[in-house]
């Protein structure tokens, strides 16, 4: 038949390309492994790059400008671990691409260590950037809550603050390292459709552990919850006046990070089943999440810091009024005209920055007056 040669005893021996079936040479199926689109790897790359790009450059001016009053206002530590966790986060495309073919796998094989990997970079990541956003975000109802009920001077020290990112951090590596102890996930490679033949003509490879869904259901609600209650406190301290306006900042960080949550999940339980689909879903999400955090937390940062620096280039140059003092230029302090204004009206209240973190003095005739106007809830 031109297909192979048959033996004396009866067997065939099959050219290139065929198959012995019961002594009969078929033509061997094409196998489709549902490799992800190169295309879309490289879109991936080039998402990854932009947020390691803009991660590392809040990193370099947050360090650079670490003493100036803009920086320092927002306690540049909290800062740097924002973009690092964002980094970490982003970093999770790249266990993602791993799949065998080849392609952008710099030469590494779909296995267990890519899977889990990616759940670890993803975890700590947000966790990281998270616990950093929700400790400014609870700093800012401690401080005015305590200005607005207490007489006492009260410093908030950088090492208060870090207590909630450490315990955020902490809790999440407790429960990926009982996820990894107990039921890690595996890479598995199933076929899912057959010929005639009981040849497999179609498969995908996924990572998967049935005994892992209560961790990863776990991490979800957790992220979850803790996005919900974040966006409480952001709505708490809604009407309370802050430097650079950074509390509606953290709100925006927040808010995007839960309706990314939201929206994304559903949407990946949709494409599981198809790798490219699911891959694309997957890095669009990280991409998102994390840019949207730096460039809410840092641009408008960034742009002040510019601002005051130009404002007190031409304050040098500036021509002084009539009374013969010269023109106050707020922007030089990096601070809010309303964040001043609005605590320090009488000689009890006010807010100073130092070295080691925030002081709240106590509330102002003034600062009592405005209690209503600044609707602090405290349920």
């Amino acid at each position: 038949s031109g297909r192979g040669t048959c033996q004396s005893d009866g067997t065939c021996d099959c050219d290139s390309g065929f198959i012995n079936v019961d002594d009969e040479c078929v033509q061997k199926p094409t196998h489709d492994k549902q490799f992800i689109d190169n295309f879309a790897k490289s879109i991936g790359v080039v998402l990854l790059c932009i947020n390691w790009t803009l991660a590392s450059a809040a990193i370099t001016w947050t360090l650079i400008h670490q003493n100036s009053q803009v920086v320092r206002a927002s306690q540049p530590v909290f800062l740097v671990l924002i973009a690092l966790g964002c980094s970490i986060s982003t970093s999770t495309i790249i266990p993602l691409m791993i799949d065998g073919s080849g392609y952008l796998d710099w030469g590494a094989s779909p296995n267990s260590l890519s899977c889990n990997a990616a759940a670890w970079l993803y975890s700590l990541g947000f966790s990281l950037t998270f616990s950093s956003l929700f400790a400014k975000v609870y700093r800012v109802k401690t401080i005015f809550a305590s200005a607005l009920h207490s007489l006492k001077a009260r410093v908030i020290t950088t090492g208060n603050v870090a207590t909630w990112v450490f315990a955020g951090v902490f809790v999440e590596l407790l429960v990926l390292t009982a996820w990894v102890l107990s039921s890690p996930l595996r890479w598995v490679r199933r076929c899912e459709e057959e010929d005639e033949f009981g040849f497999c003509t179609e498969s995908a490879g996924h990572c998967e552990n049935v005994d892992s869904w209560p961790f990863v259901g776990t991490i979800l609600a957790m992220h979850f919850l803790a996005l919900l209650y974040a966006c409480m406190l952001c709505y708490q301290t809604r009407r309370i006046p802050t430097n650079l306006a950074e509390g509606r900042w953290i709100s925006m960080s927040i808010v995007s990070n839960l309706q990314i949550l939201m929206l994304g999940v559903p949407l990946l339980f949709l494409v599981e089943n198809y790798p490219t689909a699911a891959f694309l879903v997957r890095t669009i999400v990280l991409f998102l999440n994390d840019a949207s955090v730096i460039l809410f937390m840092f641009a408008p940062k960034i742009w002040s810091q510019a601002a005051a620096a130009a404002a007190a280039s031409a304050s040098h140059t500036s021509p002084t009024p009539g009374n013969g003092k010269p023109l106050a230029v707020a922007a030089n302090a990096g601070l809010s005209p309303v964040l001043t204004s609005g605590f320090t009206g009488g000689t009890a209240g006010g807010i100073g920055i130092g070295a080691s973190g925030l002081s709240v003095l106590g509330p102002s005739s003034s600062t009592v007056a405005r209690r209503k106007d600044l609707d602090l809830d405290q349920d």
